[in-house]
């Protein structure tokens, strides 16, 4: 039997509950956070017409039949929350899963078909958008226009570089030759397999179109590729003996061969000679400049185009052979990036 206290404290629950109506504005009406707290069965009739109202609800009715269908209402929209909760639960946890299994995004432009499909569907993505997924992969290398892939099993994947787009792909020719690495640059492409073989496909000269890998054979029979880098129309290699090549287009000096290279194509690596025959432990191509660091001194050498001071020698003077950067003299560099107008490091 409810006390005298018991139903006072009812009915100032109640009236606080009418004056918050009274104070209310139009938006709070058919607000299911709102009647989530809110004893249907003490609302007015008014009040309950214009709860059912905002809901889109039938207002007919005795008021015990207007406070069950709202109170119906109310339910449905609870049971439809939990339901999209665990929708978006579930989704999370499938992605979640994709992404332990190993996936590619993507973001930017997309008018080659860089980031996947048609470009024309998707010109631009301003958000990372899944390329490819369950895959495990191990490497990705981005071009102008296209991009390859390469998974923990040594396949390669590309795609783009087509204004009608193209969803990514097997290279088939690389199957079974575990491919660990890949590069590429304007118009051609290299990878580099586990035991230091070296392929490459594109525009490899000034006509000269390969439009499937082949292996480059002119490396020293006895050496191994270990690294490659790519820029717009040259590549560089490491072996693991630390000697370094590089072909391509000689123009700015990018290949580090010497003047005399300059504007010549060069479809076959050159051996590039370093100051005091240092040896190279890594190597990054910009798209007129290259970058690389020393195996014996950590030093940082460039050379290529000087335009925009991307060299870091304090001038915009082209360089045609490797060169020290001495403002990074007593830096013990770890890694280095080029890009098409800068060039970074990481001591």
């Amino acid at each position: 039997m409810a006390t005298i206290r018991d139903v006072v404290k009812k009915q100032i629950q109640t009236n606080s509950l009418l004056k918050i109506f009274e104070d209310s504005n139009i938006s709070d009406w058919g607000c299911f956070d709102v009647l989530c707290n809110v004893d249907v069965q003490q609302l007015k009739r008014q009040q309950l017409r214009k709860h059912l109202e905002a809901r889109n609800e039938a207002i007919t009715g005795t008021k015990r039949q207007m406070a069950k269908r709202l109170e119906l209402s109310i339910e449905n929209e609870r049971l439809y929350r939990i339901a999209e909760s665990e929708e978006a639960e579930a989704q999370h946890k499938k992605k979640a899963r994709l992404e332990q299994q190993g996936s590619i995004y993507g973001v930017g432009d997309n008018e080659f078909g860089q980031l996947g499909g048609k470009g024309y569907d998707k010109p631009r993505r301003s958000h990372f958008e899944v390329i490819l997924s369950v895959v495990r992969p191990r490497q990705v290398s981005c071009g102008g226009t296209s991009i390859l892939a390469v998974t923990d099993d040594h396949i390669v994947y590309s795609w783009g570089g087509s204004k009608d787009g193209a969803l990514p792909r097997i290279i088939d020719r690389l199957n079974e030759e575990e491919i660990v690495c890949t590069a590429v640059g304007s118009s051609y492409a290299t990878a580099i397999s586990l035991g230091g073989d070296c392929f490459v496909w594109g525009r490899i000269g000034v006509e000269a179109v390969v439009k499937e890998p082949v292996l480059l054979d002119e490396f020293n029979e006895i050496d191994q590729v270990t690294a490659i880098s790519s820029g717009e129309k040259h590549s560089c290699a490491i072996t693991r003996e630390g000697s370094f090549y590089s072909w391509g287009y000689g123009a700015d000096g990018r290949l580090g061969a010497g003047k005399e290279t300059n504007s010549e194509y060069f479809p076959s690596p050159l051996l590039i000679k370093m100051p005091n025959n240092e040896k190279i432990e890594s190597v990054a191509c910009g798209a007129l400049h290259a970058l690389a660091i020393s195996q014996d001194s950590s030093r940082v050498f460039s050379w290529g185009s000087g335009a925009g001071g991307r060299l870091g020698h304090d001038t915009l003077t082209n360089r045609y052979s490797p060169e020290p950067i001495v403002a990074l003299d007593g830096w013990n560099c770890v890694s280095i990036s080029a890009g098409p107008w800068h060039s970074a490091c990481v001591v």
